[in-house]
């Protein structure tokens, strides 16, 4: 049947390709995308006992009532303790909220903060699923490239108001901004009235070196930072945090209520409890062994079956580049391995995905 009321007629825009998956990844023994979880790695025993948990004595109220609205106070409480001081964050209650993923907290942020009007610097390329869900609200994004050091400062229009960046592990250069960047990022940001999406993406399963701080950790009075769970906990935790000026926080809130109320109480405090217990720090270090795992035996392969590329070293230790010579591309696959996409990158570097039982990806296990 063919809708033909002009009220369901409206030019809505449509989920391009490049973000949409086939329903069946969690048959498969590599999925090859991103946010596939190990699922070796998947903290079963910690996981189902803070759940079970939750419901124990009063701790039964805080998983079954409907709270209004509000985020539940444990979780919050463990996130400005455990989570967020590990990036040099810190922050009081009335600066933090829950979302549903970081692309719910994307479209409401850009429900209260943008209009046709607002002008939006953006990584090129970026996060796809920012890429194509920013403009859902009438904005219009303008693209800034970025190099081996990240994003191109200089290059960010005076006239954007917005800017949204991954500068950790910047997604999908792979390339991670420096700590005077960041600084100078913030700055520029304060100088010139912007404000700054900051979606940091990947930085706390680094095995080589440390992550340096975000931008937010200069103060969230002009950044909007954004942390999810899903990387860590695939999809049976769909929370992310966002951490912003407290009269943003408040517009978001009001936001969500409209969209979903609030989360699952019973989901927020299992995490608490799972947080409390050192479940979620024992989970990042046994991701962060894997991930070294895996990208050890993708740099082997890459040495063995392409010796005639060099391999740059690695920045974060979850990314395995190589650099083409004289142009060439292998005319068949290594055996065994089954290279199937070859891309360059602008940084550019070249990247492809290996099937193999040791590395999943050019990431090292995403």
């Amino acid at each position: 049947m063919r809708w033909q009321h002009d009220f369901f007629a409206i030019d809505t825009p449509r989920n391009p390709s490049e973000v949409k998956r086939s329903a069946n990844d969690a048959t498969v023994s590599y999925s090859f995308i991103t946010a596939s979880l190990p699922r070796e790695s998947f903290p079963v025993s910690s996981r189902m006992r803070a759940a079970r948990d939750a419901f124990e004595g009063p701790r039964r109220a805080c998983s079954v009532y409907d709270n209004s609205g509000a985020d539940d106070p444990f979780l919050i409480e463990m996130i400005l303790k455990e989570l967020l001081p590990t990036r040099s964050i810190f922050a009081g209650p009335e600066n933090i909220l829950l979302t549903a993923r970081t692309q719910h907290a994307l479209h409401m942020i850009a429900q209260v903060r943008m209009r046709p009007s607002t002008q939006v610097a953006f990584e090129d390329p970026g996060d796809p699923d920012a890429r194509h869900g920013i403009p859902r609200s009438g904005t219009r994004l303008f693209p800034v490239p970025f190099d081996k050091d990240g994003l191109v400062l200089d290059a960010i229009p005076q006239a954007a108001d917005l800017l949204y960046t991954t500068p950790s592990h910047q997604l999908l250069g792979n390339v991670s901004m420096s700590t005077p960047g960041k600084i100078r990022l913030h700055q520029m940001a304060a100088a010139t009235g912007k404000v700054i999406i900051e979606n940091d993406y990947d930085s706390q399963l680094r095995f080589i070196g440390q992550s340096s701080a975000p931008s937010a950790a200069n103060g969230v009075d002009n950044v909007i930072y954004v942390r999810r769970f899903s990387k860590d906990l695939g999809a049976i935790c769909r929370d992310a945090v966002v951490a912003a000026h407290a009269d943003v926080i408040a517009a978001i809130r009001d936001c969500r209520r409209c969209q979903i109320r609030n989360l699952s109480g019973h989901e927020q405090r299992a995490l608490a409890h799972f947080i409390s217990r050192g479940g979620y720090e024992r989970q990042i270090r046994s991701l962060r062994r894997i991930a070294k795992r895996r990208w050890q035996s993708c740099n082997r392969l890459v040495s063995r079956f392409l010796a005639r590329w060099d391999m740059p070293p690695s920045s974060d230790g979850e990314t395995c580049g190589s650099a083409r010579r004289e142009g060439l591309i292998p005319s068949s696959s290594p055996p065994g391995c089954g290279a199937e996409n070859w891309s360059t990158n602008p940084v550019g570097f070249s990247s492809t995905i290996w099937k193999t039982g040791a590395a999943s990806s050019s990431s090292a296990f995403f």
